[in-house]
């Protein structure tokens, strides 16, 4: 098994042990009815191996080789991130294939499919096409395209999506519960482990969630305050634009005032006869 220094959205659709719940997830996107979990064969690329190249989960199913992000905060360039993920991942599966790319022999390969699934505060809609060549200058866009559909997993977005997978609604009904109950203490241990109690008795995640607290708690908390970290330093950011574009245009008003306080000079010197 991997070890579980990831997201909690890692820990429930990326783990050999629940299999079921990756299953149900590819379902619900793609509007199947696969049932046999050893179907599903978990490809996502390890830091061992890898050296800071990690994706979320991805994993073979009949065909398709699936790429899927998770992010708390808006990220413009998830498409060049599939990009590099998907290369590393179709590069290890040829590579354990024995294809020999550089022959004559055309090789068929699992057909890619990536999806973002969001959460964060921003407002989003419900499903985003998101592209590589968005991030290209100029007309000519190149040769290589990635596309990417981001997908709003906010309460009250997407909602065939969730009642199709109930873990994935169960999994955004605690984000969202750890958000509300983190506006009302300072204390983000006891929002997060108020949200894990207060998950319904029914829920097979609130379940998972309860029989491994301390775990889930320390995922949650280096989660968490990290996306708390992105959204400051996101402010910051946006701040810091908003002040050049108010320092701009100061600086463009004062050129203009400038321009005009020098045109009516020039006038009155005209008209008097004044020379330099």
């Amino acid at each position: 098994n991997r070890e579980y220094k990831d997201n909690l959205f890692v820990y429930l659709f990326g783990n050999e042990k629940y299999k079921r719940f990756t299953l149900e997830l590819y379902n619900a996107i793609n509007g199947t009815a696969y049932t046999d979990e050893d179907e599903v064969e978990i490809t996502t690329l390890e830091k061992v191996v890898y050296i800071n190249v990690k994706n979320d989960v991805s994993f073979l199913l009949s065909g398709k080789m699936n790429f899927y992000e998770h992010q708390s905060t808006y990220a413009p360039n998830i498409p060049v991130r599939m990009l590099i993920y998907s290369a590393r991942v179709y590069d290890r599966y040829i590579h354990e294939r024995k294809y020999n790319v550089y022959g004559k022999t055309r090789y068929e390969l699992p057909v890619p499919k990536c999806v973002c699934f969001y959460n964060g505060v921003q407002d989003m809609d419900d499903r985003v096409i998101m592209k590589l060549s968005d991030s290209m200058s100029g007309e000519d866009k190149g040769d290589i395209e990635v596309k990417v559909t981001a997908v709003n997993i906010n309460s009250g977005h997407n909602p065939e999506i969730m009642k199709a997978s109930k873990t994935l609604g169960d999994y955004s009904l605690f984000v969202e519960n750890v958000r509300k109950y983190s506006q009302e203490t300072d204390n983000l241990k006891k929002a997060i482990d108020k949200a894990i109690k207060d998950m319904p008795e029914d829920s097979e995640v609130g379940e998972i969630l309860r029989n491994n607290r301390a775990e889930v708690v320390s995922m949650c908390l280096e989660e968490y305050t990290q996306e708390y970290v992105n959204e400051l330093h996101q402010i910051e950011l946006e701040r810091a634009s908003e002040a050049l574009k108010a320092e701009k245009t100061r600086a463009d008003q004062a050129e203009t005032r400038a321009g005009c306080a020098e045109a009516e000079l020039a006038r009155y010197r005209e008209k008097y006869g004044i020379l330099d």
